[in-house]
């Protein structure tokens, strides 16, 4: 079984060497992201790989790997085809890699498969996973700058400028961030001519944060109904600003219970082991043991 395995992957293998070999124009990367230029001498087998998988794709797949491309912050600089590409590679280098190491060690053909397995799936997770990881960094980072951008735009508002001013005066203000990046994108499809409420309810789907969405809401509603914007804002940031609080005690009342097992796995044994060490020193010198 191993062998028919094993001969199964060579050939899979060699079959994508000729094919690469005489197949000119995959030698280009089709990515811009610095992550992925790193990896630049996988990238011709990514190209033949993401080449013969992407034509099976499913339509619904392919739009929820362009949106998470999206929310990560890549969107222009990697694609769908690279990320199935670098699936593909993975499902089949990882796999062979691993095989071939504990080839080596085990014995059991049941227990590679197992393993040859999971080799597998791993392969197949982990650009989903990079991808994740990109996404939850880049919310964290909008949330984090969203109150001072919030307190921006009421305060604008509030001083009789309209909603583009307001986005354009908090967008200058804003340090270098992913909500800043965003914002700039917003305000140029404003420019173009693409309708406000739609340009911003994109802005709140491709940040992907619940915050954002609620204030876009209520944008929308504050429109829908004619009332003014300011003290919707207002009453906005105050709400937010309570949701912080009420979030800044709940870790805070988290913490201890969090530093209980490295207190008891780390700190008590160290505290332990220095007092009693002394004490059983006077008993050994004692002649008690």
């Amino acid at each position: 079984m191993l062998l028919i395995l094993s001969l199964l992957l060579v050939g899979v293998s060699l079959g994508l060497f000729v094919y690469l070999i005489l197949s000119p124009g995959v030698q280009e990367t089709s990515s811009e992201s610095p992550h992925f230029r790193r990896l630049a001498w996988l990238w011709p087998w990514v190209s033949v790989l993401s080449g013969l998988v992407y034509p099976f794709l499913s339509w619904k797949f392919q739009k929820h790997l362009e949106k998470q491309i999206e929310r990560a912050g890549y969107k222009g600089e990697i694609y769908v085809k690279d990320i199935v590409g670098l699936q593909a590679l993975g499902a089949i280098l990882i796999p062979v890699m691993v095989l071939w190491i504990l080839s080596l060690l085990l014995d059991s053909a049941w227990m590679l498969i197992v393993i040859g397995l999971i080799a597998f799936w791993l392969g197949v997770i982990l650009p989903l996973e990079f991808l994740r990881h990109h996404i939850k960094t880049r919310q964290y980072a909008i949330h984090k700058a969203f109150p001072f951008f919030l307190d921006m735009i009421t305060l604008c508002v509030e001083a009789g400028s309209n909603l583009q001013m307001a986005l354009m005066v908090a967008g200058d203000a804003l340090a270098d961030s992913p909500l800043r990046q965003e914002l700039q994108y917003v305000l140029n499809e404003m420019r173009a001519g693409v309708n406000r409420l739609e340009a911003l309810k994109a802005f709140a789907d491709r940040c992907g944060t619940s915050s954002l969405r609620q204030w876009v809401g209520s944008i929308a509603q504050a429109e829908t109904l004619g009332s003014s914007l300011g003290p919707t804002l207002r009453a906005q940031a105050e709400q937010f600003r309570q949701e912080r609080f009420l979030q800044a005690e709940k870790k805070a009342a988290e913490a201890p219970v969090k530093l209980l097992l490295p207190l008891v796995v780390f700190i008590f044994p160290c505290t332990f082991i220095v007092i009693s060490y002394p004490i059983l020193l006077k008993i050994t010198d004692m002649g008690f043991f």
